[in-house]
């Protein structure tokens, strides 16, 4: 599992992690958009995972995900697509 869309569909449904968690579906959609997990949720996150016999899965692995490229990232490229077209 090298994904965090990989880790929560191993866990089960997005609805299911969120409540698990205490946090918004909103926010499980977010974390899998990024790619990264909130920090505040990491340590529970990973404690679901070695529940549900993910052993080899770390914190510094949780921690070292890379996130995909930010939605600013994605709208200052549109933006200049646009502004190359005028």
């Amino acid at each position: 599992m090298s994904t965090v869309r990989e880790m929560v569909e191993s866990l089960g449904s997005q609805p299911y992690v969120a409540i698990k968690l205490g946090v918004s579906s909103r926010t499980i959609k977010n974390w899998i958009a990024s790619n990264q997990i909130g920090r505040a949720s990491r340590l529970d996150f990973l404690k679901m995972l070695k529940q549900a016999g993910y052993k080899d899965v770390t914190l510094k692995q949780l921690n070292e995900l890379e996130p995909t490229k930010t939605k600013k990232a994605v709208t200052s490229l549109t933006k200049g697509k646009m502004e190359s077209v005028k």
